[in-house]
């Protein structure tokens, strides 16, 4: 290079042909990225100390991991050692750079390091005290270790630090929600609107903190301002939908499910809201009919994308509401076998989506007991107990404990609801099947 200016201009000229490939839709999205990361690397031959490219071609990395998906564990480690090299190159290159240890930070918490992520977070809040980045990020990290406390001294950091920032009583507002102090998310999300008054999202969070301390008329104006706003936004309309089926309006909840799928057909969760809708409506043949529908559509996109089991789980929910549907009709035998389909169509572990189905299939499996053992069908009871028993102790995996409790916890408000001569049946047969 002849100048300092010829070398920026190709600097620049590899770093633009890298960002149009990485914004470029084709049918074969991971060679774009690849021949993105070619150019990254053109880029870092012509200026090494450019923190820039060593960050973009480390994300370039992880879009590739993304898209990709590689099975092969060697491949999966170079992609891992390659996409640190980059960043560590980032920190070696730029060692006062805040944003160079805040993506180099969040890039080592996703591989579990958080000893390391924080490290990078102290270097980021040496060079900037105020540093909303690397709060946030402390934040949601203590957050994913289950110190809530430390996690709130954070965002409150934040706040004080930066009082002028909506993002950062965002997250302030969130942690509130998260911990049950609805209250102060509600003022949270005040000071929020105060700052950016024209932000949908704000509005609609802020109605869901003020549904839980029962200000329901509030709510709803919130979810009313935020489709003011942005009269097409099909999420405010699913919000509004919600809120107005949690506090007992299913024929107007309908109506803004009706809206979502206007604006957006393909939404996966509205069918199911209108099914649960109807449901409460007591019309029973349509909501059951929308929700196989659901079951249906989602096996044959699972077909044709050749992928196991729904994304995110709308099979499952759309089971299991046809299970509660069941359960209220006094059809136990259906609606057990609907909750153990929804949960054989889970594919995360319990915690994360199915609590509410493991609670509904361990009442449902134990009204199957009563019923068969108010029948005197005693070793189908038997049966049944001991498949409840596998089922129970077979439990594995994040938070399985907390699972097992909650399902412990429905079954003793189960047997509290029962009348006297129903609870001995099932106490006599637990009592039988434990010796």
């Amino acid at each position: 290079m002849n100048s300092d200016s010829d070398k920026l201009k190709a600097y620049q000229k590899w770093i633009d042909e890298a960002e149009k490939l990485m914004s470029t839709e084709s049918g074969n999205p991971a060679e774009e990225i690849r021949q993105a990361i070619r150019c990254y690397e053109e880029a870092i031959r012509v200026d090494p100390k450019n923190p820039d490219a060593w960050i973009k071609k480390g994300d370039a990395l992880f879009n590739l991991w993304e898209v990709e998906e590689p099975e092969d564990p060697k491949v999966n480690r170079w992609m891992s050692r390659e996409r640190r090299r980059c960043y560590d190159m980032a920190t070696k290159v730029a060692p006062k750079s805040e944003e160079v240890w805040l993506v180099k930070a969040d890039s080592v918490r996703f591989r579990d390091d958080k000893k390391e992520a924080f490290r990078c977070l102290r270097r980021a809040l040496r060079i900037n005290p105020k540093s909303l980045g690397a709060l946030l990020i402390m934040s949601s990290i203590y957050k994913d270790i289950g110190n809530m406390d430390k996690s709130i001294e954070c965002v409150e950091m934040a706040t004080a630090t930066n009082p002028n920032d909506v993002y950062a009583w965002r997250n302030r507002a969130e942690r509130m929600f998260e911990v049950g102090r609805y209250d102060e998310a509600v003022e949270c999300y005040n000071k929020a609107i105060e700052l950016d008054s024209g932000n949908v999202s704000i509005w609609v969070e802020r109605g869901k903190a003020l549904l839980k301390v029962g200000r329901n008329n509030e709510a709803l104006e919130c979810y009313d301002r935020a489709i003011e706003i942005k009269e097409d936004s099909w999420d405010s309309w699913s919000e509004r939908g919600k809120a107005l089926l949690s506090i007992g309006k299913p024929e107007e909840a309908l109506m803004c499910f009706d809206k979502v799928l206007q604006l957006f057909p393909h939404e996966e969760w509205a069918p199911i809201y209108k099914g649960r809708c109807l449901a409460m409506m007591n019309r029973i043949e349509p909501a059951l009919s929308i929700l196989e529908n659901v079951v249906k559509e989602q096996d044959e996109m699972a077909r044709k994308l050749h992928i196991g089991g729904s994304i995110p789980n709308f099979q499952a929910e759309a089971l299991f509401e046809e299970g509660k549907i069941m359960l209220r009709l006094g059809r136990i035998e259906e609606a057990n076998d609907n909750i153990e389909a929804a949960l054989a169509r889970m594919h995360r572990e319990p915690a994360y989506f199915a609590r509410k189905i493991y609670d509904a299939w361990a009442v449902s499996i134990h009204r199957f007991m009563l019923q068969a053992l108010e029948a005197s069908q005693e070793d189908k009871a038997r049966e049944l107990y001991i498949k409840y028993r596998n089922g129970y102790c077979e439990l594995k995996g994040w938070r399985s404990r907390e699972v097992k409790s909650g399902i412990l916890k429905s079954l003793k408000e189960f047997k509290q609801s029962l009348l006297p001569s129903e609870r001995k049946l099932l106490k006599r047969l637990e009592r039988t099947r434990s010796k």
